[in-house]
């Protein structure tokens, strides 16, 4: 839909209220008061249809456009803002001057490798030439985003994702000189100036929830990619956004691999936060946002946390867990056991357990695979892919028929214009698969014997060198 129907400043669409004074005296000199009131309902009921045709069910939200300024636009109108159900945005920026940084060639500041980091095939940059305005980096604004979501009566579903390149303070970005030159020289001021600087998405993310918490109606799915569990305390902000949990039925969350190397408590935050979904049926954990960008993650990050020792959802029947590393499977193993009774779904991809050199007596992945297939009586679906790997071995999961399911998957949400386009994921990274992932051990046997449709298959399991 065209962006001046999204502009900040919607005008008035009412033909009446848009007539020239001296046509309206004109018309008003030559109609009764009768007459007159009727063309004047008339041009508000036209109005009233019109600004019903400029919202959907969906407001989908693409990087390079003023998103807040759109949603917030959308929600003041009631015709408009009683249409919107779902709300999914994909942002690139919280700073005001992001977007000058980001693209400016050969400058010092910021990642020098970004815009190839952002646009990572060829494709992607051949199109990027031609359309430069998906390159513009536009901050989400959070007053008029929150003010745009609490004035939606129907919300039912929230998604906001952000690339990786805003979870850097701005002193990381190369942004502070332009500060530190306008520093005042008073402890208040120099108190802001520190704040300014550490400023990230992370902080940006936690005002935002407590606020919503208090004042949004209840939501039925929320979808945070990157979850900035590492900038909450886990005192003071968790209470204050638990209600924000209490009432959903679908929660997607993913973790960076930087907030899980820097904030060893992270996985006892997400426990908590779990704790207050209590009606939740469907769980979809990332918990390494790097994915395959490079090298496989077993040697650069031990987790040594439990896996969610204590978490027990009462209704939990769909659980994804994608790119997670486990400190020992016989936590997932029990975690999988606990949720036996309900559990219809289950999904994992790129999952290591333990960490090569560790004790060899620890559970392997065949004990995860018996355990779920004994004890998940109820399980319907079930679906393997990537790399799995435990102490001693690893194995590739790939079949053709799963990836051409994924292909037509993100097809469809380019052709929706959600932001997940020209070759890329949900966080900008592109979809297309290495050469070395088009080999691999069919799933489909194992998957089978998951759901109780057969034997246990014979895998082609590899030695992990140290």
């Amino acid at each position: 839909m065209d962006d001046d129907l999204y502009a900040a400043d919607v005008p008035q669409l009412s033909p009446f209220s848009r007539m020239p004074h001296e046509l309206l005296l004109y018309v008003a000199r030559q109609l009764s008061v009768a007459d007159l009131g009727a063309l004047r309902l008339a041009s508000q009921h036209i109005s009233s249809i019109l600004r019903v045709l400029l919202a959907r069910k969906e407001f989908v939200g693409v990087p390079w456009r003023d998103n807040a300024a759109r949603l917030d636009a959308l929600s003041r109108w009631p015709e408009c803002a009683a249409q919107i159900q779902r709300v999914r945005i994909c942002s690139r920026a919280v700073y005001e001057d992001e977007e000058l940084l980001a693209w400016t060639s050969g400058g010092s500041a910021g990642p020098a490798s970004l815009e190839a980091a952002l646009w990572p095939t060829i494709a992607v940059a051949r199109r990027l030439r031609a359309h430069p305005e998906e390159k513009r980096i536009v901050p989400l604004r959070a007053d008029l985003l929150y003010e745009a979501l609490c004035r939606l009566p129907k919300l039912e579903e929230l998604t906001l994702m952000w690339e990786r390149f805003p979870f850097l303070s701005r002193a990381d970005l190369g942004l502070d000189a332009e500060l530190l030159n306008s520093g005042g020289g008073d402890d208040d001021a120099d108190s802001e100036l520190r704040r300014q600087l550490a400023y990230t998405t992370g902080g940006w993310q936690v005002e935002m929830l407590v606020d919503l918490a208090a004042d949004m109606q209840p939501l039925r799915a929320l979808k945070m990619a990157p979850f900035a569990l590492d900038a909450m305390d886990q005192a003071s902000y968790l209470p204050l956004i638990a209600n924000l949990f209490n009432s959903l039925v679908h929660l997607d969350l993913q973790l960076t691999t930087d907030a899980q190397r820097a904030d060893p408590s992270i996985l006892s935050k997400l426990e908590d936060v779990l704790e207050s979904a209590w009606v939740l049926r469907e769980l979809r954990l990332d918990l390494d946002d790097r994915g395959e960008d490079g090298e496989r993650t077993r040697h650069h990050h031990h987790q040594h946390d439990d896996f969610l020792p204590k978490t027990h959802l009462a209704n939990l029947q769909s659980l994804t867990l994608v790119r997670a590393h486990v400190a020992s499977l016989r936590d997932l193993a029990a975690f999988l056991q606990r949720h036996s009774r309900t559990l219809r779904s289950l999904e994992l991809c790129d999952v290591r357990g333990g960490w090569p050199g560790t004790d060899g007596a620890a559970a392997s992945w065949e004990d995860v695979f018996r355990t779920a297939r004994g004890g998940l009586l109820k399980l319907e679906r079930a679906r393997l892919r990537g790399y799995f790997a435990d102490h001693a071995r690893e194995i590739d999961f790939w079949v053709d028929g799963g990836e051409k399911e994924d292909e037509e998957e993100v097809e469809g949400e380019e052709k929706e214009g959600n932001g997940s386009r020209h070759g890329e994921g949900e966080n900008g990274e592109g979809t297309s698969l290495a050469p070395e992932m088009m080999s691999g051990v069919d799933p489909e046997p194992l998957e089978r014997y998951l759901m109780r449709l057969g034997e246990f298959p014979t895998l082609e399991w590899r030695d992990v060198h140290v």
